[in-house]
């Protein structure tokens, strides 16, 4: 996969990736894989439980583009 630097060319990789523990402290402010998910509650923090019951709002249902310190799995086809 080489190509030239001003090359018109562009890639999109989908990937298996495993987040090495070793680097989730230095990752912690801006990890560096992101993916459109659900969040669940019990990934949420409490403070964010906190805010969320303080401001009246319900538990978000939608999709948004998270960062996570996760192992990453790309979806088989069959």
């Amino acid at each position: 996969m080489k190509l030239k630097e001003n090359s018109r060319i562009r890639w999109i990789l989908e990937v298996d990736l495993e987040y090495q523990e070793e680097l989730h402290e230095s990752h912690n402010s801006y990890p560096l894989t992101a993916e459109k998910k659900a969040i669940r509650e019990d990934q949420m923090s409490n403070y964010q439980k906190r805010m969320m019951k303080d401001l009246g709002l319900d538990f978000p249902k939608s999709k948004k583009l998270v960062l996570m310190l996760e192992d990453k799995e790309t979806k088989k086809s069959t």
